[in-house]
């Protein structure tokens, strides 16, 4: 085929990516339940221990099936019983948006591997994705996002604007989640 369309969800945090998957054509929202559900239940950290903490806030943008009501009721019914709240993202706010930096990234990488990318797309992905890469960059990401460090004024701004009241001393962890869709015609 000479175009492919592939849905890549990124779950990530300040320290790297944590968690992606590859799903042929788009997603919606039960893909994106069950995304998290895989993460719930099957990954840990580096270090072993749950993805996901009591306390621990995923921010999400307003992509039109993050918001669809069966699969928003299903998510944080499944977030909540592990104690981890879902905010979204101020409606056009890209700027906060940490994983357009982790997608722009991965572009960049699928670009410089155009041969690749058409014979193994998935594979070319996978490969764009490295832990390593990301793990230096996610800092620098958070940054150019304005989150300084774990905490900022911008995290504040959209815990208020969600009507969440944390104790900032003790938050931990950001998380975000996006996807994207790559066609690969304008590879082969």
């Amino acid at each position: 085929a000479s175009s492919v369309t592939l849905t890549v969800n990124v779950f990530c945090d300040f320290f790297g990516i944590n968690h992606f998957n590859i799903l042929n054509g788009t997603s919606n929202a039960l893909d994106l339940v069950e995304f998290f559900n895989e993460a719930l239940v099957e990954k840990k950290n580096e270090i072993g221990n749950p993805m996901f903490n009591r306390g621990d806030v995923i921010i999400m943008d307003n992509c039109g099936f993050h918001h669809q009501r069966q699969g928003k009721r299903l998510l944080k019914e499944l977030l909540a019983n592990r104690g981890v709240d879902l905010i979204f993202q101020p409606p056009y706010s890209p700027e906060f948006n940490v994983t357009e930096c982790v997608f722009g990234l991965m572009r960049q990488r699928l670009q410089r591997n155009e041969k690749f990318v058409s014979q193994f797309p998935e594979l070319a992905i996978v490969n764009a994705l490295d832990y390593s890469v990301f793990k230096r960059a996610m800092p620098s990401f958070f940054k150019r996002c304005g989150y300084k460090n774990y905490v900022s004024y911008n995290l504040h701004l959209l815990c208020e604007q969600n009507k969440l009241n944390y104790d900032f001393d003790a938050f931990f962890h950001y998380y975000s989640i996006s996807r994207l869709n790559v066609q690969y015609s304008s590879f082969i």
